[in-house]
């Protein structure tokens, strides 16, 4: 069967799984909230401005820096009461991450997004701004102590743990990339003599062959709410016998994904049933790992 006669087979059930883009509104309501991200840095060095003034005022008087040092020591108090020091840093670097780590262990047990990147993802410049004054605080305090020995070794800890939790999301969409282009590579390496020998064939047009074994298909995940949730369902398009390329995109939870034909197999007599078949068995396993498709 031709290219032409299976497009216009498949064109009923095809054409609903493809979603339309959405309303610039919707697709500006989610966002990673990375450090790479356009403003991100602006936002930051605003927020540690104004932290810098807020810590200079205070010093610059007596009585509001005893008030402070009060404040500071009663709170760190209570928290050592009810945590670990380790832990302290902890809770600043999942707040600096919006609860990455957390959302790592959700989607690991199948329960999809919690949305604390809905929430705190907005706040991630403010949290990364307390947690880096935090952090100079310590070593500042570690320097300068001479009391209490080796406070480098705690401060040292604390750092290390807080920047591998505030820099999750990025691990991750690094991660996320970095599969999908050796995927692009590998793809494009193990086809390269078969495109080269179809350009070859005078009977049929390269173009034409060159996507009439492609399946294409589209899911709408509204579920999906940060890089942890991105990474999740690469790693489950990933897992899929007869992926080329697949793309997920968080600004407007659709995820696309192509397909080799032949390494699909036969579902049905029919492509449009094997359309509607191939579609249904992939949204079975996104949400047997916690992000159902919009139907």
């Amino acid at each position: 069967m031709c290219r032409e006669t299976e497009v216009k087979s498949v064109n009923n059930s095809s054409l609903r799984r493809q979603r339309q883009p959405l309303a610039p509104s919707i697709m500006n309501a989610k966002s990673m909230n990375l450090i790479t991200d356009e403003g991100f840095g602006r936002r930051l060095a605003a927020n540690l401005l104004v932290m810098t003034i807020v810590i200079a005022f205070c010093t610059s008087n007596q009585t509001l820096q005893n008030y402070c040092l009060d404040m500071y020591y009663d709170m760190k108090e209570y928290m050592m009461r009810i945590a670990s020091e380790m832990a302290w840093w902890s809770l600043l670097g999942l707040l600096s991450s919006s609860c990455c780590a957390i959302q790592i262990l959700l989607n690991t047990l199948s329960f999809g997004c919690a949305g604390f990147n809905n929430v705190l993802g907005p706040l991630r410049p403010t949290f990364l701004s307390l947690s880096i004054v935090a952090q100079c605080s310590s070593w500042y305090v570690a320097l300068t102590n001479s009391i209490v020995k080796d406070q480098w070794r705690m401060s040292a800890a604390s750092t290390v743990l807080s920047a591998s939790l505030t820099l999750l999301p990025e691990v991750l969409a690094w991660q996320t990339a970095k599969r999908e282009r050796i995927r692009h590579q590998t793809y494009q390496t193990t086809n390269y003599k078969k495109e080269e020998n179809e350009k070859t064939d005078d009977s049929v047009s390269y173009d034409s062959k060159s996507t009439s074994n492609e399946i294409k298909l589209q899911f709408q995940l509204s579920t999906m709410g940060c890089s942890s949730c991105v990474s999740t369902v690469s790693k489950v398009l990933d897992s899929i016998d007869g992926v080329r390329r697949h793309s997920v995109t968080l600004e407007s939870g659709i995820a696309e994904i192509v397909l080799d034909e032949k390494s699909c197999g036969s579902r049905s007599n029919t492509p449009s049933n094997q359309h509607d078949q191939l579609w249904k068995d992939i949204a079975n396993q996104l949400q047997a790992a916690g992000f159902p498709a919009d139907d």
